[in-house]
């Protein structure tokens, strides 16, 4: 199908009654689908291919524009994060600034997930290049992404996702310029987002460990350790939360281990130490368990 020309494609839309555009978009939509199942190359570059061609043959006034240069977006963010490609990711963040500006005037929650998209797309640019500029304009998306959100009647995980992020972005904005206010606001924000989570919801994992993350980080500025007990309730709430089998336990039980070690540290207490090596000794197990699986893959 990659070889296709736009004639074809046009020939092929009058024989089934619909528009180029809408051709492309559904053939974009399926090669990403077909991408997330397998996570080869080529569905993901066909769905690159399918996504520029329904955005290029969607006029500016078609209020489909916005949804498909999201849906571009999107994929070319998936694409840099399969190969590393940086023109991806620039090409995402410009296409989705663009979708941004053609969401005008739609629905709040659309313009709120694409502003998040765009923070978090930026994030990524900032760990790529180092530029201080591109996590300002990350936490400026972000913020403007929950001011979408200002009714009450809001979707609730989706205002709970915003939240979190921006307590995350905040909080990465305290480590490069240890700005106190900032890691305030991202424990403030990170304990909303867990607030706002169902005891079930599948992104309360992530929530109680940027909590836990953020509360350890603070104790080096504030001194109050009871900040620490409260990490390390957020590091085993965050482990009974996530599956056994899921590769984010090693990061979480590593957390674990060196809180209790930290606490010990400073009360002395033997029973902490003897679970912080017994929590790291899993870690590490569980690090060899995962780097054998991948050789024998």
């Amino acid at each position: 199908m990659e070889h296709l020309s736009t004639m074809d494609f046009e020939r092929a839309a009058a024989l089934h009654g619909t528009s180029v555009g809408d051709m492309l978009s559904t053939l974009a939509v399926e090669a990403y689908e077909q991408y997330e199942k397998t996570h080869e190359l080529q569905p993901i570059n066909n769905a690159v291919r399918f996504a520029r061609g329904a955005v290029a043959k969607t006029s500016s006034d078609d209020p489909d524009l916005a949804e498909r240069q999201n849906e571009l977006g999107v994929m070319l963010e998936s694409r840099y994060e399969r190969t590393g490609a940086l023109s991806d990711l620039e090409e995402a963040i410009e296409i989705s600034r663009q979708s941004i500006t053609s969401t005008l005037g739609s629905g709040t929650d659309d313009r709120a997930m694409r502003l998040n998209n765009l923070g978090n797309m930026l994030e990524s640019l900032l760990e790529e290049t180092g530029t201080l500029a591109h996590l300002e304009s990350a936490i400026q998306a972000a913020r403007e992404a929950l001011d979408q959100l200002s009714s009450a009647d809001a979707d609730q995980e989706l205002r709970a996702s915003l939240v979190g992020n921006l307590g995350n972005k905040l909080r990465n904005r305290h480590e490069v310029t240890g700005n106190i206010a900032n890691m305030e606001e991202a424990v403030r924000l990170a304990s909303q987002a867990l607030e706002l989570t169902p005891e079930d919801g599948i992104d309360r994992p992530a929530w109680t460990n940027s909590l836990g993350v953020s509360l350890s980080q603070r104790i080096e500025l504030s001194g109050d350790f009871s900040d620490l007990d409260k990490a390390i309730q957020a590091a085993r709430e965050t482990i009974q939360l996530t599956k056994p089998s899921d590769p984010s336990q090693i990061t979480w039980a590593s957390n674990l281990s060196s809180r209790l070690y930290k606490r010990y540290c400073r009360t002395g207490d033997i029973k902490d130490l003897a679970e912080s090596i017994q929590t790291g000794r899993r870690s590490t197990v569980e690090i060899h368990t995962t780097i054998q699986n991948v050789r024998t893959a």
